[in-house]
């Protein structure tokens, strides 16, 4: 799978993919909303919650390492899977 391919799932299928394969990495809390990192099936998943319900309302992919900045420091690297592909 790829970023373009993960992109034109529905939110519930990325949703299901994620809860399914993703492997926690971090999360990261906002004034009013929090997001947490995953990664499954070699593509880093941000998920956006909002509200008590912790209802989700974006899932964004993406493969570049510019993407999990706002993570590095809380990251613990024992959670990244290795590939030895």
């Amino acid at each position: 799978m790829n970023v373009a391919s993960f992109h034109q799932q529905s939110l519930d299928q990325r949703t299901t993919l994620i809860k399914k394969e993703g492997i926690f990495l971090a999360s990261c809390h906002r004034l009013v909303c929090h997001s947490g990192l995953f990664y499954v099936r070699h593509i880093y998943a941000e998920v956006w919650y909002e509200g008590i319900g912790e209802k989700i309302f974006l899932i964004r992919g993406f493969t570049s390492l510019n993407g999990l900045e706002p993570y590095l420091k809380l990251i613990q690297l024992i959670n990244i899977p290795m590939s030895l592909d």
